[in-house]
């Protein structure tokens, strides 16, 4: 498959099978958007928040289906995320949970702040706004409510397979927040004016600006729920 560009809210994108080895192609994009042409043989099964299609390539004999899409928005998965815990868990690595937890407390051991790293180079376009989406329920015998608050954070170099307590970035600015209950479900922040700042790549952190209870939401590895980062294009 290749990427022809994007000019003027437009996208233009080829797919071909030169190994003439394959009769049916599925592609997901992380682009929503509306078709606004195709050549014969591709199928729009969704468009939004991303857009699928099929191609069939039979009888192809190697040539190259294009089709051309109005982009509006992109939708990305982290390409890390973790969190970090205190007292006695403060050298444990959490990279590969299918989890992420946050909490805020005053007993040492209790406490736990999630990050999440995104690449937006792929990306083509301006972008208007961005919401990270987090899903994810209460758990905790303290309550049934929580506010969880999403923060910019400038350094970029952790990696989920080495982050700890002890080596974790500093959080930055507090950008918006989002309340959880015991029901899941997706929690919604404006993370627009970090992004806008950042460049790529993007790093958020979840937290509590208080004592809370404790969050638990869906890591990247859990591939039904993972925690997207949703940015609506301003020239789509």
């Amino acid at each position: 498959m290749s990427c022809d560009g994007r000019s003027g809210g437009q996208l233009t994108i080829g797919i071909s099978d030169p190994h003439r080895t394959a009769s049916t192609i599925t592609v997901q994009l992380v682009y929503g958007g509306s078709l606004v042409s195709a050549d014969s043989g591709i199928t729009v099964t969704q468009t939004s928040p991303t857009l699928t299609l099929t191609v069939d390539l039979s009888g192809a004999a190697g040539a190259t289906h294009e089709a051309t899409f109005t982009a509006t928005s992109a939708t990305l998965t982290p390409t890390a995320d973790t969190y970090v815990r205190d007292g006695s868990y403060a050298t444990t690595v959490y990279g590969t949970a299918t989890t992420l937890v946050v909490k805020n407390a005053s007993t040492s051991g209790y406490n736990r702040q999630a990050f999440l790293t995104y690449d937006t180079s792929s990306v083509l376009g301006t972008i208007g706004s961005a919401t990270l989406s987090a899903h994810g329920y209460v758990s905790d015998s303290g309550g049934t409510t929580a506010t969880l608050t999403a923060y910019g954070v400038s350094d970029t170099t952790w990696t989920e397979s080495a982050l700890t307590r002890h080596t974790k970035p500093a959080l930055g600015t507090a950008l918006s927040t989002a309340g959880a209950t015991t029901t899941k479900s997706w929690l919604a922040f404006d993370v627009t004016s970090h992004v806008d700042a950042t460049g790529e790549p993007v790093c958020l952190a979840l937290a509590e600006g208080s004592a809370g209870l404790a969050v638990i939401l869906d890591s990247r590895e859990n591939t039904a729920n993972p925690p997207v980062l949703r940015l609506v294009l301003a020239d789509g």
